[in-house]
């Protein structure tokens, strides 16, 4: 945060460094998708993009059309995270509160935690700036944070 007190037209230069980053070749930079670094193929809408739209529907959770981006998008699986979070959050019953707890930590385990850390290692190789690589590296700390605390919280 700091050197971007100090960087000239900061806000075009970040804007250029997502551009470079997130969204041009897999070769250059780290594509916000699983199916890239824990599908088959290694592109877009592998078998992980399936994955998460069976576990979209299973829940009733419905990706906008517009969007027009694979389930297995990094976004997306935040979205659904914070949607079982919010959901949880209705929750009285201390056995139903256990259930959605242990579901977010087995989220997190089984969706996230298989290819967040290599994602964050693809943006901290091609984040020449750093500013979305130490994004990413947050990212990561706090999903392990909150992995940890789950599991504390449902002996």
């Amino acid at each position: 945060m700091n050197r971007l007190q100090v960087r000239e037209d900061a806000q075009l230069e970040l804007s250029a460094d997502f551009c470079d980053l997130f969204l041009k070749s897999d070769k250059h930079g780290a594509l916000p998708y699983a199916s890239m670094y824990i599908g088959k193929s290694g592109l877009l809408n592998d078998q992980p993009a399936q994955d998460m739209a069976d576990l979209l529907a299973k829940h009733s959770v419905a990706v906008n059309k517009d969007l027009n981006e694979p389930a297995d998008h990094l976004a997306i699986e935040l979205d659904f995270l914070g949607n079982l979070i919010i959901r949880s959050n209705e929750l009285e019953a201390e056995a139903h509160m256990n259930d959605a707890l242990h579901e977010q930590a087995e989220f997190i385990k089984n969706y996230l935690m298989t290819w967040l850390p290599q994602f964050v290692a693809k943006c901290q190789t091609n984040d020449e700036f750093g500013f979305y690589a130490s994004a990413a590296k947050l990212l990561e700390a706090f999903c392990q944070l909150d992995y940890t605390y789950l599991e504390g919280e449902q002996g």
